[in-house]
């Protein structure tokens, strides 16, 4: 048997191999972080419920790793006009009950999803730009959208279809308990209420690759040293966001294999750019330093990326200089991190008008992701190295998100959690002007705004052409990143463990999927 072991895990995106067979049909227990809010797809738009939920319910279209999009209930779709849609479903797919996939499940289905009454997240924003909802025929849906909507199939690869026979009439609580949690997925619903663990029985009648478990054990298991724990004494086969201090320790015990996947995930620095006064800026006799151009490279440059994703972030990070990384829709190959230049930062400093730097609290939520209040800490350590007299402070998730979203900072760390929905989402709400009518610029706290950059991404949000959309993302993305309307700091890199036996397919969404597993295929 032959197990490799890393003591710091490596940057790429390595399976480490383990060769013991596990026979086709076994079961497969995982750990995972999160809890399943709910078994209804379209009750919460919470990313663990998103992820546990992909076993049970399809969707029309399918992301992969890098958000290229692939069909999936739908075998094909068209745009028939700027702003109308055809989308073909795939012959003889069955729900879990035995009835048949129709038209009338998807438009049951994207109707749904926009009106489950008390949503704290509602999946309306996926589907809001759809006016009309047509049967051709079937298996044919026609959608109309208001104005062209080139991302509708990217919308719909988050919406999942559920069967209009089973669930009509429900409410959240009853599919919660059961009754109308039918899909069209690899796997159906064998158990769960809430507090307890998700069992799933493979669906024998499953359209696609049939998967290779029998049943599927989700444990929710919230604390780092529980789950390493359950894994080391064979209650799970395999846990996710392993905690970095157990790292090193697992990476030495015979039978366990650390895999690293990077994700999508992006952490940066927003930058109290748009106002003349900031609340937590001094010595400057009331000017706001971060509004001008050169102060904010000047903090770009002081960040030592590569130095602190290793010796911060002990490798689970990779630096980053854009809003997604390579092979996702909208990145830039040219487009790097800027490399760390103190002196540099220190003359943008003095170009800007302030040789003698200033003072500024930086914020930051503490235990949101690994190494976030360490990191906020170097940061800050790197800004003192140029003059800015730097102090940190850090708060609860809760209380974090609520005061930044008050625009109550002058600089804070953050991280944007949903690389699957694009570029154009992340533009939109990160860097667009501020517009809540039209909904732009909602995460825009420090109110950056350049027009040259509205214009690019009101086109690409038109534009029915894909190069040309590409073309117009990255312009977007370039005309924000050069004017440093965020700082890009890291991707996350997702660090997972399981038994011998195994083998996860390289990638994967950012969350950890029973369909990712595989037995190993022996010597």
């Amino acid at each position: 048997m032959l197990i490799q072991h890393h003591a710091r895990p490596s940057l790429t995106l390595a399976i480490m191999l383990v060769f013991c067979t596990v026979a086709l049909g076994a079961e497969l227990t995982v750990g995972v972080q999160g809890s399943l809010r709910s078994l209804d797809p379209h009750y919460y738009n919470l990313a663990a419920n998103n992820a546990l939920n992909r076993h049970i319910y399809d969707a029309l279209v399918v992301q992969d790793a890098q958000g290229r999009l692939h069909p999936g209930l739908a075998v094909h779709w068209k745009s028939e006009s700027g702003n109308a849609w055809q989308f073909v479903l795939r012959r003889g797919v069955r729900f879990h009950d035995g009835s048949p996939l129709t038209a009338d499940d998807v438009i049951y289905s994207l109707a749904r999803a926009r009106s489950v009454p008390n949503s704290p997240a509602s999946f309306a924003r996926h589907t809001r730009h759809i006016i009309s909802m047509e049967k051709v025929d079937e298996i044919t849906v026609r959608l109309r959208t208001a104005g062209p909507r080139p991302a509708l199939p990217r919308d719909l690869s988050h919406v999942r279809i559920m069967s209009l026979k089973a669930s009509e009439g429900k409410h959240s609580a009853q599919i919660d308990a059961g009754d109308g949690a039918v899909g069209t997925g690899p796997y159906r619903l064998a158990a769960w209420k809430p507090g307890t663990p998700l069992v799933l029985d493979r669906n024998e009648q499953y359209w696609a690759t049939a998967p290779p478990w029998t049943r599927v054990t989700f444990r929710f298991i919230p604390d780092g040293a529980r789950r390493v724990q359950a894994l080391l004494a064979g209650e799970v086969d395999a846990i996710e966001a392993v905690p970095p201090e157990a790292i090193e320790r697992l990476a030495k015990k015979s039978g366990i294999s650390i895999i690293n996947r990077q994700s999508s995930r992006l952490i940066f620095l927003h930058l109290d750019s748009g106002r003349k006064k900031s609340p937590f800026v001094t010595g400057t006799r009331g000017i706001n330093p971060l509004q001008k151009l050169q102060v904010r490279k000047g903090i770009s440059l002081a960040i030592n990326r590569s130095a602190i994703a290793s010796d911060v972030m002990e490798g689970l990070a990779v630096p980053s200089g854009q809003l997604l990384p390579k092979g996702h829709f909208g990145h830039i190959p040219a487009l790097k991190p800027d490399r760390f230049n103190r002196r540099g930062a220190k003359r943008l400093l003095a170009r800007g008008g302030f040789p003698r730097g200033f003072g500024l609290t930086l914020h930051g939520p503490n235990n949101q992701f690994p190494f976030d209040a360490q990191l906020l800490e170097a940061i800050a350590g790197a800004l003192k190295r140029i003059g800015i007299r730097a102090e940190t402070e850090t708060k609860s998730r809760r209380i974090f998100f609520t005061i930044a979203a008050r625009r109550e900072f002058s600089a804070y760390l953050s991280r944007w959690n949903d690389g699957a929905a694009g570029a154009a989402a992340m533009l939109r709400s990160l860097l667009a002007s501020y517009d809540p009518e039209r909904r732009m610029g909602m995460r825009n706290h420090g109110r950056f705004s350049d027009p040259a950059l509205d214009t690019a991404l009101e086109r690409a949000l038109t534009a029915m052409d894909n190069e040309r959309r590409a073309y117009l993302l990255q312009e977007a993305t370039r005309i924000g990143i050069a004017a440093y309307g965020i700082i890009p700091l890291f991707f996350e890199v997702d660090t997972l463990a399981m038994r011998k036996g195994f083998t996860l397919r390289p990638g994967g969404i950012g969350a950890i999927l029973a369909t990712d597993f595989r037995p190993s295929d022996g010597d």
